[in-house]
């Protein structure tokens, strides 16, 4: 009987680790994804969704392109800014006790770097705005009316 048993929990063990080593050996951390975040593609279907609803023209296209990599330079030069805003938020969150004045004087301290952050995205949208012709204006607010209340994109 302890033959029995000892060699069916063998069994188990060894059916088991097999399984994990091919489960492990099958992960991939870009498993679909190609080289490509998953945010890049999302991104990349919806300027195409936006594209043919809109009926941008092939220089439309390219000007939205390169005013995507100039907002992206911006975006990165902010991310720098706000890491230290970050940084200290979580120290105030994860203390025992929530310090209320700190909490107040750090935000105040970043205002100008949030106006900055908010001028930045209303010259982006302006510019977007301004590529479109008047009829691909009321159709582009047509979409965000529908979008309202649906939650991010």
């Amino acid at each position: 009987m302890k033959k029995i048993v000892s060699t069916g929990l063998t069994a188990a063990i060894l059916a088991l680790s097999v399984s994990s080593i091919s489960f492990v050996s099958n992960a991939n951390p870009h498993d679909g994804f190609s080289g490509k975040s998953h945010g890049a593609k999302q991104e990349h279907r919806q300027f195409k969704r936006m594209a043919k609803h809109l009926d941008l023209t092939d220089e439309q296209k390219v000007l939205f392109k390169s005013l995507k990599e100039t907002a992206k330079e911006n975006r990165s030069a902010m991310k720098e800014k706000m890491q230290g805003y970050k940084e200290q938020m979580k120290a105030l969150i994860s203390a025992t006790e929530f310090d209320e004045q700190a909490f107040l004087q750090l935000h105040s301290s970043y205002q100008n770097t949030f106006a900055e952050m908010a001028l930045i995205k209303a010259k982006h949208k302006h510019q977007m705005m301004r590529i479109l012709t008047p009829e691909q204006q009321e159709k582009a607010q047509n979409m965000r009316g529908k979008r309202k209340g649906k939650g991010p994109r």
